[in-house]
Parts: C-alpha cells; sequence; structure tokens
C-alpha cells in the first residue's frame, strides 16, 4: 500500500476537476459549432437531391431501354415502331398521321416517318379514309396484333418483378413527379423554338432591311 497523499495532491486533483467542469461547456460548444459546419445546409441538401433525381431517372431510363430477356430480345420496348403499334392498337378510334402525331407528341412530318416505319415492318397498314381518300388511317396488322400478343405477357411479369414491393401511393407519387419534369421539359423545348423563330424572324427583317437600304 503506497503512502498517503499529501494535501497539495488533493489540491492539485480538485483544481483540475473543477477545471474541468468549467471547461465543459465551451468544449460541448466547439464540438457542436464543428458538427453544425460538418452537416450541409438544407439548400445545399436539396441541391444534392435534385442533382440525385436527375441522375436516376436517366440511368433507369437507359436501363430499361438496354433491359433484355433470356432470348436476348428487348423486354420493353420503346423504339418509334413498337410506340406507333401500341398507340394505334390501344386507341379506342382509327388514327390518320395528325392524330398519331398528336398522340405521340411529335411534329406531323415526324408522325408521318414513324408511320410508313411501322407499315414497312408490316406491324400496321396504311389505308385511305373510308369517308376521305386524301386521309391515311392507320390499322393494326395481324403481324402487329401478333407481336403484342407475345409482348405483353412478358412485359407484365417483368413489370411486376421490377415493381415488386413498391405500394401503389409511391408508384402514383413517382408517375407524378416524373410528369411534371417531362411536361416542363416539353414546354422549354417549345419556349426554345419560339424563340429561335423569332430570331430567324428578325434575320430575315434585318436583312430584307439592310437590301433595302442598300438599293
Amino acid at each position: 500500500m503506497g503512502p498517503p497523499a499529501d494535501d497539495n495532491d488533493k489540491r492539485r486533483v480538485a483544481r483540475m476537476a473543477a477545471l474541468e467542469k468549467a471547461l465543459e461547456p465551451f468544449v460541448t460548444r466547439v464540438d457542436a459549432t464543428a458538427n453544425a459546419r460538418q452537416r450541409p445546409t438544407p439548400f445545399a441538401q436539396r441541391r444534392v437531391a435534385e442533382r440525385d433525381l436527375i441522375e436516376e431517372i436517366t440511368n433507369a431510363a437507359q436501363k430499361i431501354g438496354d433491359a433484355r430477356d433470356w432470348n436476348g430480345e428487348s423486354v420493353y420496348r420503346t423504339d418509334g415502331v413498337w410506340r406507333v403499334l401500341t398507340t394505334v392498337a390501344h386507341s379506342p378510334y382509327c388514327l390518320a398521321i395528325a392524330d398519331l402525331g398528336r398522340a405521340l407528341r411529335v411534329r406531323k412530318q415526324a408522325a408521318r416517318e414513324l408511320a410508313h416505319a411501322a407499315q414497312r415492318a408490316k406491324v400496321i397498314e396504311l389505308a385511305p379514309n373510308p369517308h376521305d381518300k386524301r386521309i391515311l388511317q392507320a390499322l393494326v396488322t395481324p403481324k402487329g396484333r401478333a407481336e403484342l400478343a407475345a409482348a405483353g405477357s412478358a412485359e407484365n411479369v417483368w413489370l411486376a418483378t421490377l415493381l415488386n414491393g413498391l405500394g401503389d401511393h409511391e408508384l402514383k407519387a413517382t408517375v407524378r413527379v416524373v410528369r411534371v419534369i417531362r411536361q416542363r421539359l416539353e414546354r422549354a423545348a417549345r419556349d426554345l423554338e419560339r424563340h429561335k423563330a423569332e430570331l430567324a424572324r428578325q434575320d430575315a427583317e434585318l436583312a430584307r432591311r439592310n437590301a433595302f437600304l442598300a438599293d
């Protein structure tokens, strides 16, 4: 057993304990400040979440387009011919080229090109409208119906597996978010086209005036 602590040792220990207790609030405050500095602000967290969302959408879209079954066939086709076929097949009435363009949200010229590509693939037929022979309407061919039937069951199984465990509320909320993004992108594209058209008009007007002054 060692010698008993003298009064100086006891006083030294007491002073150290009192000093630690006095400094404790300051140390806690410094640690809290350091943690606050390391934690991102709500604005920074929002920016990160926005980038993550767009990256996830683009990556998921690419993976969906690349997905293949055991035979190497696309399990969820998004090509132009398939979009024409499914749009025509699901329409409650016969679609003319202009109707097809509106349904696909593309210009009439692009709709015409897609329709003729689908006709060359023999999944639809472009037949004259009985009431106006100048208008061509799209009709699904037997080959088109066979391809829809074959792809439908495989697609349903793939979708059920892919989205297994996601509730109806989650799906609906996700659809709403992605739809808003798509609509805003479409609106931005239309605004850009109008801006380009206005610039072209101004350039043409300036060229006309310069030509007039040169004469």
